[in-house]
């Protein structure tokens, strides 16, 4: 399914009007020049669970379309280009 949805997104990636951000594993999608790409580690679900020592937790990404909006200084950007708290 996740290769159903990375090409969906490569296909609607190119506008203007849509900023679509792709969730995956490291090394789980290769993206199109012009896409950036996000790296960050769950800390909770089922990440949480167990003993704590989940590897996947750690592969997590983030693929953003050409469209979207850049991070800025660590903060969180809204869907709408607002600066988050």
């Amino acid at each position: 399914m996740s290769a159903k949805v990375r090409d969906w997104a490569i296909e609607y990636g190119f506008r203007r009007d849509m900023r679509i951000a792709l969730c995956g594993y490291e090394g789980e999608h290769s993206m199109p020049d012009g896409w950036t790409v996000h790296a960050w580690k769950a800390k909770g679900g089922y990440a949480s669970q167990g003993d704590g020592s989940n590897e996947n937790a750690r592969r997590e990404r983030i693929w953003f379309s050409p469209a979207c909006l850049p991070l800025v200084e660590e903060r969180q950007i809204s869907l709408f280009g607002r600066v988050g708290s």
